[in-house]
């Protein structure tokens, strides 16, 4: 199964399902190893790619950044103390990650701001993005928030 795409802007594009991770670039697929070897099997993946080209990966409980052609783990279960939901490019060239409950913003150092998503918009996350003016959108099946 594939439980997700990204086309990046340097026109790399990205695919991630069971614990294959797949790079096309130019003409050629590329079999990539995970991030890390601990990985969960059949893990929900997510990819975005941050406003400085950064790719940035998550799968259940960790998030990891792409450094050249090696994957630096930013956020494990500690930190995200959380399931990841969701990964949006924040307008910094950090990331955004959802959890059940709350968001939060990663550009560097440790996790810093953390909304609370309102009782309403909390639930299954379709989509999540930030807009030109540094507003949050998230999207559920049910229901929508803006910070």
């Amino acid at each position: 199964f594939m439980a997700d795409a990204l086309a990046e802007s340097r026109g790399e594009m990205w695919f991630a399902g069971g614990t294959n991770l797949v790079k096309f670039a130019g003409e050629r697929f590329t079999r990539m190893a995970p991030p890390s070897s601990d990985v969960p099997l059949k893990a929900p993946f997510r990819f975005v790619s941050g406003a400085d080209g950064t790719l940035w990966f998550a799968c259940t409980d960790r998030v990891w950044r792409r450094a050249g052609e090696a994957w630096q783990l930013v956020a494990g279960p500690m930190e995200l103390r959380s399931a990841v939901q969701g990964l949006a490019a924040a307008r910094d060239g950090g990331v955004w990650i959802a959890g059940p409950n709350n968001v939060r913003h990663f550009s560097g150092g440790p996790l810093r701001r953390t909304l609370t998503r309102p009782a309403n918009a909390r639930g299954d996350l379709l989509e999540m993005l930030e807009d030109s003016r540094g507003n949050l959108w998230l999207g559920g099946a049910q229901h929508g928030f803006s910070s």
